[in-house]
């Protein structure tokens, strides 16, 4: 398992509560240079990025990134608190994504989807 980090704070914590885990302190836009799992690709994603504030070109760079150290069976798990998909049709469209929302804490504030 890896865990992808920015806040320094953060990745600390992360570090000290799952010592285990190999914690990477990287902007995620930058994943296609981090070497995981010594070659072999992950089979899930789970992601909390805040893709409603980025542009279409980052979040295309990112969710390229990502996929490219999936398996081709893999899956792509994005949180987000907004009612739609967090990524526009035409970046979907673009790069040969669906997204599906398969649940949600409707309990949370505001209310998360996946």
């Amino acid at each position: 398992m890896a865990l992808i980090e920015y806040c320094p704070g953060f990745a600390e914590k992360l570090r000290r509560d799952f010592p285990r885990v190999h914690v990477h302190r990287i902007d995620a836009a930058r994943l296609q240079q981090l070497e995981l799992f010594n070659g072999e690709r992950a089979g899930a994603v789970i992601s909390g990025i805040p893709l409603l504030l980025m542009s279409a070109h980052s979040v295309t760079g990112l969710l390229e990134a990502a996929f490219a150290k999936l398996r081709s069976d893999g899956a792509f798990y994005q949180f987000t608190y907004g009612r739609d998909a967090p990524i526009a049709g035409r970046v979907l469209d673009r790069i040969g994504l669906e997204a599906t929302r398969i649940g949600g804490a409707l309990a949370n504030l505001p209310p998360a989807h996946v």
